[in-house]
């Protein structure tokens, strides 16, 4: 048996109703099938909750003057709610090999973040430890009590606040005017991608944002003295940021698309996807960070 009935009359009725069929099946005048929205909505950087799944894993590696020297793996551990409210909590584990910097020892820091509608920091958790190597040897020596810090900071409900134990002790640090921040750490991709949650970004948008960096902004430099824990001193910035153009990038020699930000006011380029996914920063003074693939 075949596809068509066996005699010639069922046949040419058969294929009619094939005709009819498939054109029952295509798409009407001026519709546009699904792929080619997707493609057309890569002219613009809008940020949904879907591009998270739980327990995936997106890895950047650090760079200074072009030589690798730190990884940071985040993973999405939560996400309640429903879009009007949705609620995310993300880890992060970042790793510095202080030895590129001419420096010793190896700093790690485990950090805890969670966001309410999306892009609303709540509270947000770093704990870094500090631990000798000498020279290139593979294994660390046990990282001293002294040398480990937590850094603590609450922004849910009306007492807003920010801890710094360091030593076994631990002090309150003061707080500028948080309302209406957003909360960004420097070396946090996933800080970055909040920025964009809830609005469509276009080439040539600028548009002013109130950000919150917890410790002030990361330096690094071959002629700074060795590492050593001290308070945080938090600052809150007015900024601007501008989606200046769309461009081809290449990480880890894969061209990727892109769009091109500035924040002139933090000294930061950022190239981000369509949907808000951070694929390479530069502070213009030697760090550059790029997405793994």
């Amino acid at each position: 048996m075949g596809i068509f009935p066996p005699f010639p009359g069922a046949r040419r009725a058969h294929r009619r109703t094939l005709f009819f069929a498939l054109i029952l099946l295509l798409p009407p005048a001026g519709s546009v099938p699904r792929a080619q929205e997707r493609l057309e909505g890569s002219d613009f950087i809008f940020v949904e909750e879907q591009s998270w799944r739980i327990g995936e894993v997106r890895s950047y590696t650090l760079l200074f003057d072009r030589v690798p020297f730190g990884r940071e793996t985040i993973r999405l551990l939560e996400l309640q709610g429903d879009r009007a409210g949705r609620r995310l909590k993300f880890s992060q584990t970042l790793a510095l090999d202080l030895r590129a910097l001419g420096q010793r020892g190896f700093l790690t820091f485990f950090s805890t973040i969670r966001y309410a509608k999306g892009n609303v920091p709540e509270s947000y958790r770093v704990e870094g430890v500090l631990q000798d190597r000498a020279g290139y040897s593979t294994y660390s020596r046990t990282a001293d009590p002294a040398r480990r810090t937590v850094l603590n900071l609450e922004l849910a409900g009306t007492r807003r606040r920010m801890t710094w134990d360091a030593g076994g002790e631990s002090r309150e640090i003061p707080l500028p005017p948080t309302a209406g921040v957003m909360l960004v750490d420097p070396l946090s991709m996933v800080h970055w991608e909040r920025l964009f949650v809830g609005n469509t970004w276009r080439v040539g948008d600028t548009r002013s944002i109130d950000v919150l960096l917890p410790a002030g902004s990361p330096r690094f430099d071959y002629h700074l003295e060795p590492f050593r824990p001290s308070p945080p001193v938090p600052r809150r910035v007015a900024a601007s940021l501008t989606v200046e153009a769309r461009e081809t990038i290449e990480v880890f020699s894969v061209p990727i698309s892109s769009f091109r930000c500035s924040i002139p006011d933090l000294g930061l380029r950022l190239w981000v996807s369509s949907n808000g996914g951070v694929l390479k920063v530069e502070d213009g003074r030697g760090l550059v960070i790029l997405l793994e693939r």
